[in-house]
């Protein structure tokens, strides 16, 4: 992928000229790559998940320079080692009472013990790493399969880091 011309966002130029912070409640912006179309409607995606951190206290949170740091992340291809091709896009989801950031992935791993768990994993902590979580923090993963079961967004989580 190159870098930039690698990702594409769901509203084109809008989500760099709006601040994360001053979205509309009930907003989501997206950054995907172009091999992918609309996540949950991307059949490439139907056996996917999501990575994601919820900001629960919206006070203290620097959330326009975090979906920066996440959009460069994954543009820059930091997030997964290059080999791995799994991270398909991030989303930031500004809600009345909190912030939500997720990260898009290709499959949920695979099985125990495997190399794409482990690929997974990897993405989390990294992901984690950007976000500048402590370790006490949390980053959840569910697979979109999982969510669709559930009849919500927020399934269980099937890995944590």
């Amino acid at each position: 992928m190159d870098y930039l011309s690698g990702y594409v966002s769901s509203r084109e130029l809008s989500i760099s000229r709006t601040p994360a912070g001053h979205y509309d409640a009930s907003t989501h912006r997206r950054a995907f790559t172009f091999s992918c179309s609309r996540w949950r409607k991307d059949t490439q995606n139907k056996h996917g998940g999501k990575w994601a951190f919820q900001f629960k206290d919206q006070r203290g949170v620097l959330i326009d320079d975090l979906w920066l740091h996440v959009m460069l992340a994954a543009i820059g291809e930091t997030l997964e080692s290059d080999k791995d091709k799994e991270i398909m896009g991030v989303v930031v989801n500004v809600r009345k009472a909190f912030y939500r950031i997720g990260l898009w992935t290709k499959t949920t791993g695979g099985g125990k013990g495997t190399l794409k768990e482990a690929a997974l994993m990897e993405s989390g902590k990294n992901f984690k790493e950007v976000l500048k979580l402590g370790d006490k923090e949390v980053v959840e993963f569910s697979g979109y399969t999982e969510s669709a079961h559930a009849g919500q967004s927020r399934a269980k989580a099937k890995h944590v880091v």
